[in-house]
């Protein structure tokens, strides 16, 4: 049973296509139990992020057509108008592409973590629909598996690659006891939200945040019990806080020298560390004349990103050797569960022409025919049936000049013979 992915992302496609194909979370359950209704798919699971949309799926053949068109169905466009930005593999190249994309080494941000638990959320949602059966499980597992073996065995997710991450980093590496310190957050959009989110996991349980709009500082204080303050209170909240971190669109400069310099005199000098993140700054570079305060800019933290995307690029290779070796153990196990399926047909096979064989000879018992020439008969008919159709493949394959499959096969003959006399 062929298994198959068929997708657009973030090198296929620009975010107006990708957004025309996205799924919303309650979209996703009924998408999966109507594609799983398609006669070639027989398993299926749906991955749907801010750079990808995939289906993965067991089929009963190659061919992904047939879900490049029901993905433009169910998204009511123009039957084909968007095919040539999709992809689709299939046997060995779906089941590396899944490790790879689980590893972090398909994402936008090489090693970005997020995406292991995407992966997560859409085996378990599969799961969930009824859609998951135990050919994609067993793949989806070994994806798993091999996320582990990338994040324990080699440093790719290590070292921070966006801005958010590097001045969480960097706050780390300046106050080792970063979870007893206090941080203000100056602005509330997408950039504070993700440094809310990497302090809180860094350990730090009370965050405020200052924003032109209060309601939204509110929003975002309110999830890690944090206090929520207005530009105007800037002054006072500086003095209470060890790290400070802005992202504003202020045209201007909010944090002023003299207003730092207040602050340490009302702090009795205990350092405090400042990264403004903004573009144009919201601290006044003449900040950093100051004793006793750390201040970086959005270009400090894009050299650490570079030396840290270099780092994720050499350790990229050991991780495209994990998945390499974790796809050759899965397509193993592939292989293993197709032989089986083979013996149990063939097994099925012999064991009728067997029950054919033994019906005929116990009527010609019961007809009164010499017992012994029955079974001389029985005998001979059993081992002719049963060899009739492999000798018939083995020299039509002789005949297409398939030279290895006869070796191949005659190898096991052999083997079978020697097994026999030993």
């Amino acid at each position: 049973m062929p298994l198959v992915v068929v997708g657009l992302n973030h090198t296929t496609a620009s975010v107006d296509i990708r957004e025309r194909f996205a799924f919303a979370p309650d979209q996703q359950q009924p998408a999966l139990r109507d594609i799983a209704q398609l006669p070639s798919v027989s398993e299926a699971a749906l991955l749907s992020t801010c750079n990808r949309t995939e289906i993965y799926a067991a089929t009963h053949s190659q061919d992904g057509g047939p879900i490049i068109e029901w993905m433009h169905r169910w998204h009511q466009l123009d039957a084909q108008i968007y095919t040539e930005r999709f992809y689709h593999r299939c046997g060995h190249e779906a089941v590396r592409h899944l490790l790879h994309v689980s590893g972090g080494l398909d994402s936008l941000v090489l090693g970005e973590p997020q995406i292991g638990g995407q992966v997560k959320q859409a085996w378990d949602l599969a799961k969930g629909t009824g859609t998951l059966g135990p050919m994609l499980d067993r793949w989806f597992q070994r994806a798993f598996h091999t996320v582990k073996r990338i994040r324990a065995e080699t440093a790719i997710g290590r070292d921070p690659v966006t801005v958010p991450y590097a001045a969480v980093a960097l706050a780390k590496q300046i106050f080792g006891d970063l979870p007893q310190r206090s941080a203000l957050l100056v602005g509330a959009g997408e950039m504070m939200t993700l440094c809310a989110n990497y302090l809180h996991a860094q350990g730090i349980q009370r965050i405020n945040v200052a924003n032109r709009s209060l309601k939204n500082a509110q929003a975002l204080a309110a999830q890690y019990q944090g206090e929520a303050l207005t530009l105007d209170q800037l002054p006072e909240a500086l003095a209470q806080a060890d790290l400070v971190i802005t992202s504003t669109a202020s045209q201007v400069a909010l944090i002023d020298k003299a207003m730092v310099k207040a602050a340490l005199r009302k702090r009795r000098h205990e350092p405090m560390l400042l990264v403004d993140i903004a573009v144009p700054r919201d601290i006044a570079p003449e900040v950093a004349d100051l004793s006793d305060v750390f201040l970086y800019t959005i270009d400090d933290l894009q050299e650490v990103i570079r030396n840290s995307l270099d780092q994720r690029q050499r350790a990229a290779l050991d991780a495209q050797e994990i998945v390499r070796h974790e796809t050759d153990q899965f397509l193993g196990w592939l292989e293993q569960r197709r032989a089986n399926e083979v013996m149990q047909d063939y097994r099925r096979h012999a064991a009728s022409i067997r029950d054919n064989s033994l019906a005929q000879a116990q009527r010609m018992l019961a007809a009164g025919n010499d017992p012994e020439e029955v079974l001389q008969q029985f005998a001979n008919q059993l081992t002719n049936r049963l060899l009739h159709h492999p000798s018939r493949g083995l020299q039509n394959l002789a005949a297409e000049g398939q030279h290895e499959l006869v070796q191949a096969f005659s190898r096991l003959l052999m083997d079978s013979q020697e097994h026999k006399k030993g």
